[in-house]
């Protein structure tokens, strides 16, 4: 019975550890919803926010923001690359290179902004001091002047900060795996 209560006592202490060790080390980490970015919905009316995410086909970016792009296809190994360039964004969508689908069917895998228009769910935009972002989610992984916040393996959100500590491009990746 000794033995008993010893290892339930020492269960509830290494789990409060692992709770507070949890909360303490998350307090700076974005969360998932900040995977994607908004837009206001043409006009700037207030009729509503547009949300531009990765797994969406690149034909929605082109059904709210106009066929105004820059199309560019790319082959690298066995995919198939499709870029839609709009003034200050850029989307990329990804097929198997043996997919025969339409390019706007392609899902997209990342964005590329540096658009005033466009902003995270937290309201970070181009132009903006990253010293905000920085008192929400900490640094993130710093390589260069971009400052990347990983949600798993494959998902990140980063920010790309100027000489004057201004974020100049906001992106949204999702790692593609061959």
């Amino acid at each position: 019975m000794k033995h008993l209560f010893q290892a339930i006592s020492c269960a509830a202490l290494l789990l409060a550890a692992l709770v507070f060790a949890d909360s303490t080390a998350s307090a700076h980490t974005m969360p998932d919803s900040e995977w994607r970015l908004l837009c206001d919905a043409v006009g700037g009316d207030g009729a509503g926010v547009i949300e531009f995410g990765v797994g969406m086909p690149l034909q929605y970016a082109e059904d709210f923001l106009g066929s105004g792009f820059d199309e560019e296809e790319k082959t690298i190994e066995f995919f198939r690359l499709v870029y839609y360039k709009y003034p200050g964004i850029t989307f990329c969508g990804e097929m198997q290179k043996s997919d025969k689908r339409p390019p706007g069917e392609a899902p997209i895998v990342f964005i590329e902004c540096r658009s005033t228009d466009f902003r995270t769910p937290s309201g970070f935009r181009v132009g903006d001091a990253f010293e905000e972002v920085e008192a929400m989610y900490g640094k993130g992984e710093v390589s260069g002047s971009k400052h990347v916040y990983w949600f798993d393996e494959a998902r990140s959100v980063s920010f790309t900060v100027d000489e004057a500590g201004l974020i100049e491009e906001i992106g949204v990746h999702q790692v593609i795996f061959g």
